[in-house]
């Protein structure tokens, strides 16, 4: 019996220092690999290594992605080929930082990112920043859109539908989560202020994907579109809704049609007399 179990703890010993044997260091993988270029960690799916000749950095994607090959980080799974998967964590950075733990020969670095409130052109911010050291830099007209830094030039990586590129945090969040300008819709009293007296203009709801305004001597009048449809800001009509691409919240319940004066509001059904 105590033969037994020494021959089966001996085999596995044998095999565990086989399998430590077969794992490749990280300068290993980078062996042949073009400066500044990165390779997968055969360990971890969500990260990656970037050769930097001597050394490597080792770099993790924002939550939710995973290494790819040709975009660095890709909500993507068909370009995994690391033997293990990333394991979720719900720990939020305090910081505009995230610190990446790495084991020598690699280098430990610090995903770096702008201000939140820096509205910072990607290809200028990718060109002065430390081609050592994986960057993020949000996108300066897309709330779902955002860059990693890829030998001092911007790579375009996109949020999964529904999502916002959260600046503070470096992933993709929920939009109540993320203050973004470029999805914040204006009030309607304060474009209609700003519209010529004469002529009439219009400005979305801010609070629902199916009114409109309508601005008449610089005051804001409500209306509905109608049953199925939802108000478009680039043609300044009411579209099918996969055309519309409405950043309100809320959206249509009945087909009243509304009138907004200052801060009186008057529904009315028009089929009434």
């Amino acid at each position: 019996m105590d033969f037994k179990r020494f021959a089966v703890v001996f085999l596995v010993t044998i095999l565990s220092n086989f399998v430590i044997s077969q794992q490749l260091t990280p300068n290993e993988l980078c062996e042949g690999v073009k400066i500044n270029s990165f390779v997968a960690d055969p360990e971890d799916c969500s990260k990656f290594y970037q050769c930097n000749g001597d050394t490597t950095i080792h770099g993790t994607c924002p939550t939710g992605m995973f290494y790819h090959a040709k975009d660095v980080c890709s909500f993507d799974e068909s370009d995994r080929n690391s033997f293990t998967t990333p394991v979720s964590t719900t720990t939020i950075p305090d910081d505009n930082s995230i610190t990446n733990e790495s084991t020598s020969p690699t280098i430990s670095s610090t995903i770096t990112t702008p201000s939140i409130d820096s509205a910072i052109d990607p290809e200028s911010y990718c060109l002065s920043s430390n081609p050592n050291i994986p960057s993020f830099v949000k996108s300066l007209d897309n709330c779902s859109n955002y860059y990693i830094c890829v030998d001092q030039a911007p790579i375009l990586q996109k949020c999964a539908t529904g999502k916002y590129w959260n600046p503070i945090h470096q992933y993709c969040d929920d939009p109540e989560a993320v203050t973004c300008e470029h999805d914040r819709i204006p009030d309607p009293e304060e474009v209609c202020q700003q519209r010529p007296l004469s002529g009439i203009s219009f400005t979305a709801s801010p609070n629902n994907c199916g009114e409109y305004y309508i601005c008449i001597k610089q005051k804001p009048f409500r209306m509905n579109c109608a049953p199925g449809t939802l108000w478009n800001s680039n043609s300044n009509q009411c579209d099918d809704a996969d055309i519309a691409n409405c950043k309100a919240s809320v959206f249509p319940h009945n087909h009243l049609f509304s009138f907004y004066h200052s801060s009186l509001f008057l529904d009315f059904n028009p089929f009434n007399n």
